[in-house]
């Protein structure tokens, strides 16, 4: 693959990435938002952003240090130019969203594309589409999972059908979005006589889960658990 050059830049990213990564006193993250915006802290964001993005890079940088240094400088060593685009996609949504969930989940999205070296089909989706959701409807849906189920692995396992209560039109939303992102797979065992008007988008639906909506629920348990993560 050819090397992917940007205006102004005598050299690929992937490139500028490795060659920052000498001073060691830096978290390498740190090194390549710096690399990947090429700006210094105040430059071009105001002061507040300027500060969220700061703590919110604070996340990135303990999702590293749940690694060893060399699994870490490995992954930059080796990163081309599809994971530089999915890297900065990664930083870009948790700088502007205006969600802090959304950005506690992109960096746990981080650590796994650490860890793994790529991002799976579902995480690739769930960052393509994670604007689609706002906090109320990954809260919901952690809400729904822990209230229906009392072992969520053996309810993936088992193919366990799920009821999704369905009582106001916020909720049908979610639903649908829900579905949109890929977190559920919608039961196929539905009344095609139905017709799509008030009171039958008012009924309660029925899904299954898979693989990733159990750890998605997870990360949540815990994301929503810890009252004390910034």
């Amino acid at each position: 693959m050819k090397a992917k050059y940007y205006p102004i830049m005598d050299k690929p990213y992937n490139e500028l990435i490795t060659e920052a990564l000498i001073d060691e006193t830096v978290p390498i993250i740190k090194t390549v938002v710096k690399t990947l915006y090429n700006r210094h802290v105040g430059d071009a964001i105001n002061n507040y952003r300027e500060y969220r993005f700061t703590q919110i890079q604070n996340r990135f940088i303990q999702e590293e240090e749940l690694l060893s240094p060399e699994q870490v400088k490995n992954f930059y060593k080796d990163i081309d130019n599809a994971k530089v685009d999915l890297l900065f996609d990664l930083l870009d949504k948790a700088r502007t969203t205006a969600y802090d969930l959304h950005a506690k989940i992109l960096s746990k999205l981080y650590g796994n594309f650490l860890r793994k070296g790529e991002l799976d089909y579902h995480e690739k989706t769930l960052l393509s589409n994670i604007d689609i959701l706002n906090d109320e409807d990954l809260i919901h849906f952690h809400r729904v999972l822990k209230e229906s189920v009392s072992d969520i692995n053996e309810a993936e396992i088992k193919r366990i059908k799920i009821t999704f209560p369905v009582k106001t039109y916020t909720e049908h939303y979610i639903f649908e979005k829900i579905i949109r992102v890929g977190l559920i797979v919608e039961s196929p065992d539905i009344d095609l006589g139905k017709v799509t008007d008030e009171i039958s988008i008012l009924n309660d639906r029925d899904f299954y889960i898979h693989n990733f909506t159990v750890e998605m629920y997870n990360l949540l348990t815990v994301i929503l658990g810890d009252k004390h993560s910034s």
